[in-house]
């Protein structure tokens, strides 16, 4: 391998966001977004409509099934997908609210640094990249934890998100 094809990224951010900009289609549903337990935080939830069961020449329609959707904004055909600036922090103020956690000076692991200074790996780092996050000194800050204090932000209503 020549040392140029060794440095080369693996894709550039054009074609990147022009291969994102297709979106994923997902045929027979929907997307929506439901206020979560709190304004300012949705979840994404998918509207799997069914195809009627036929048996003995009835054709009973069934009823749409609501789905969690993992799949992000990549999903979304109304979201803007910007590579170098990022995901929007959609849980950043619920974050910071609870306190619970502080921000580090950079990154905590030997190999996160040892990669960061690694100038083979350069081509391959975001431009902006964000300080990490952790829990404070004997905190928790996994979704098992919030789930079982009935603070996670993952419970959500019938209500359409205002923010979406």
């Amino acid at each position: 391998m020549s040392s140029n094809a060794k440095h080369k990224p693996a894709a550039d951010f054009g074609e990147l966001a022009r291969d994102l900009g297709q979106k994923f289609a997902y045929s027979a549903s929907q997307k929506h977004y439901f206020t979560g337990s709190r304004p300012d935080v949705c979840a994404s939830v998918r509207i799997i409509t069914q195809t009627p069961t036929t048996t003995s020449n009835v054709a009973p329609q069934n009823p749409a099934i609501p789905v969690y959707d993992t799949s992000s904004p990549y999903s979304d055909a109304d979201a803007h997908i910007d590579l170098e600036a990022g995901l929007p922090k959609l849980r950043e103020g619920w974050i910071a609210e609870r306190g619970d956690t502080e921000v580090l000076a950079g990154l905590s692991s030997a190999y996160g640094r040892a990669r960061a200074e690694d100038p083979a790996t350069a081509d391959l780092r975001f431009a902006r990249i964000e300080k990490p996050r952790c829990a404070k000194t004997g905190g928790n800050v996994s979704q098992m934890h919030y789930a079982r204090r009935g603070t996670s932000p993952r419970r959500w209503n019938s209500s359409p998100c205002a923010n979406r």
